[in-house]
């Protein structure tokens, strides 16, 4: 039995800005760009597995100039810059630094220089394709090209097969749709579609914006002549795609190994989308109503004791950062102080605001919403997230340094 434990990247649209010679003619552009792609971005990191071997390309333009191939499917693009994602400040922060990389690369350039961005277009096949002629993995590449180039992800699909999984059907997820017994970030199920030739549901809208896809991925590998493993009786496909967070969610997989994508993924899906089990006698319930229901069995056991992540727009998080840590400062820095000047000395102070971290340590392990909370910034500013192990720890280095202040000697 197939538990989710299989999730992969199946599409990466992410960008990386560059500079490039004012005026000039779309291959003078697309020339400058593979040098700068290839020599500055492949050979640096010395990824290949063998040479990059590049393809034209007279497909769909993707609204970019000379979208050329890199392998057979990775697709590399050029664009004008887009200030609304991308303002010319930033942009100009980053080459303008002094230990900016791209001031090497204006010397290859006469006279002034125009923002563009390259795109990297990773569809699915590109995506295995990539796991086959790169030697390293999707959260080494993604930190790579974020915070080594400034580039930013526009589109995410992450995707994980059940197969042979006894735990509901596609049917059960449609019926469940239908009767609107389920609590979603998504308004809507745009789309339900089983016919010949395949089978789907698209909570949230189907074209170019988030949306969780339920399909029979066997169905279609059938309908496409692609050979089914020995064995596989059932393929059920749950696609989570990201368009307005996608920036977001690249830095969260740039962050976190892929051996944890698996708990990074359910987590996701569990706070976007959840089945509800509801008398059948309710024709409908909406709301607040819903929400109080419990989760379904078949859906809970998908997930078991995993915590919801909620995956903020970064600017907010650490706004939502800075407001509590101000929050903290004013309502209880007063407070602490009073109980510091309360001592007679330095280490008195320090003992009573460990003992009150304590307190506060022993109060969070004892909430574990508020610690489910801890644990989504943490992730999405790249920190380790923290166990009750991990608070357990840290109570009892407080109390070895209170030990020492009061005593002079360390505990064991």
């Amino acid at each position: 039995m197939n538990e989710m434990n299989n999730v992969c990247i199946d599409w990466l649209s992410i960008n990386i800005p560059i500079i490039l010679p004012v005026s000039s003619s779309k291959e003078e552009r697309r020339k400058y760009a593979y040098n700068f792609f290839e020599n500055y971005i492949l050979k640096k990191l010395n990824i290949f597995k063998e040479e990059v071997e590049w393809l034209p390309y007279s497909g769909k333009n993707y609204r970019q100039e000379g979208i050329i191939f890199f392998g057979q499917y990775m697709k590399f693009g050029i664009g004008s810059l887009d200030t609304k994602r991308i303002s010319y400040d930033e942009y100009t922060k980053w080459f303008d630094s002094e230990d900016s990389f791209y001031k090497d690369l204006n010397k290859d350039i006469d006279g002034s220089t125009e923002f563009y961005y390259m795109s990297l277009i990773f569809s699915g096949q590109a995506c295995r394709e990539f796991e086959e002629r790169f030697d390293l993995s999707w959260n080494v590449w993604l930190d790579y090209l974020i915070n080594g180039f400034h580039a930013w992800a526009t589109r995410i699909d992450l995707a994980c097969d059940l197969i042979n999984y006894k735990g509901f059907k596609f049917s059960t997820i449609v019926d469940f749709a239908k009767r609107e017994w389920y609590t979603s970030i998504f308004k809507t199920v745009s789309k339900i579609y089983d016919d010949g030739d395949g089978q789907g549901i698209y909570f949230g809208q189907s074209r170019g914006s988030n949306c969780i896809l339920f399909y029979n991925k066997m169905l279609e590998r059938i309908k496409a002549s692609y050979e089914i493993n020995e064995g596989v009786e059932s393929w059920l496909r749950i696609e989570q795609r990201f368009f307005s967070n996608a920036k977001e969610i690249g830095e969260l997989l740039a962050t976190t190994p892929q051996e944890e994508y698996n708990l990074l993924y359910k987590q996701i899906l569990y706070n976007n989308l959840d089945f509800k089990k509801v008398n059948a006698n309710v024709s409908s319930l909406r709301g607040e109503n819903l929400d109080r229901c419990e989760t379904i069995y078949w859906w809970k056991k998908l997930f078991k004791d995993i915590e919801k992540l909620k995956v903020k727009n970064q600017h907010r998080l650490e706004s939502t950062i800075s407001t509590t840590k101000k929050w903290i400062e004013k309502e209880t820095g007063v407070g602490v102080a009073k109980l510091c000047c309360m001592e007679d000395n330095v280490y008195d102070d320090l003992i009573k605001a460990n003992e009150l971290k304590i307190s506060g340590i022993e109060q969070l392990m004892k909430r574990p919403k508020e610690l489910s909370k801890v644990n989504n910034q943490l992730l999405l500013k790249g920190k380790p997230i923290m166990s009750k192990v991990d608070l357990i720890r840290k109570k009892e280095e407080l109390k070895g340094i209170n030990n020492f202040l009061n005593t002079g000697t360390l505990d064991d």
